[in-house]
């Protein structure tokens, strides 16, 4: 199981409607190809959305299935209006290039022991 995490950069003062939209289906699917969504949560502070996920497969094969996905796309478009980038989230293209661009390192990756 893999760790990542995902920036979504509000624009001033549109970090709330980042509520509604989370709330309202904006988790991807829990299988994307071969790969499982294991867990996932989001943090908002104003304006600064991150998504930090876990999933059983490759990244990659993630990413893959999610740009090609109706629902992702009809999140994209209504959080690119609101979303500092230049990525058109309404495409493939869009999509792939946001994923690349927003995807952050995680310092920290704490696993718990077995048999706890």
């Amino acid at each position: 199981m893999a760790r990542y995490a995902l920036l979504y950069p509000f624009k001033a003062g549109t970090g709330d409607a980042a509520d509604d939209i989370f709330k309202g289906g904006g988790d991807p699917p829990p299988q994307a190809g071969g790969t499982k969504l294991k867990s996932t949560t989001v943090f908002r502070k104003g304006d600064t959305v991150v998504r930090v996920f876990e999933i059983d497969g490759t990244l990659e094969e993630a990413v893959e299935h999610l740009v090609r996905a109706s629902a992702l796309m009809n999140v994209g478009e209504r959080l690119g209006p609101m979303l500092d980038t230049d990525a058109d989230l309404s495409t493939e293209e869009g999509l792939r290039q946001w994923f690349s661009d927003q995807m952050m390192t995680v310092l920290t990756h704490r696993e718990i022991p077995q048999g706890m």
